[in-house]
């Protein structure tokens, strides 16, 4: 798209980036929004614009909800001391949620999340949970 023209007023639109405000459950995000904008308050954004804010918008939607992001359950995981098969089954969540939270592919919940938390400040408390010998 080289050109626009407001669906809105007829006028010309241009290509800018500005801010825009996301609302979650009383807290705000202000992200840096590519798009096509009117002098009378129209945008429009085409998937590619989407893309570049969707990602940091899941990821404040997540923090808000209390989720841990990929990177903290795979620190949490390894300073556990567990595979990612291991976790699954140790923690809950089957023998591929590791990897699905650690991908992207899927989220941890918010138990989870709050117990890998709860692990990471007192690692020793993993043993209450599966001794050694039921770990292998």
């Amino acid at each position: 798209m080289t050109m626009a023209t407001c669906h809105e007023c007829g006028a010309e639109m241009v290509r800018d980036i500005r801010p825009m405000e996301f609302t979650y459950k009383g807290h705000t995000l202000t992200v840096q929004q590519p798009g096509w904008y009117c002098a009378c308050g129209e945008g429009v954004l085409t998937p590619e614009d989407s893309a570049v804010t969707q990602a940091e918008y899941v990821a404040f939607r997540d923090q808000v909800d209390g989720i841990l992001p990929p990177a903290e359950v795979r620190r949490i995981r390894k300073r556990l001391g567990l595979q990612q098969k291991q976790a699954g089954v140790v923690l809950g969540g089957g023998a591929s949620a590791f990897g699905k939270y650690e991908r992207k592919d899927g989220k941890p919940s918010l138990a989870m999340s709050n117990l890998l938390r709860l692990l990471d400040k007192d690692p020793s408390r993993l043993q209450e949970i599966a001794p050694e010998e039921k770990r292998a």
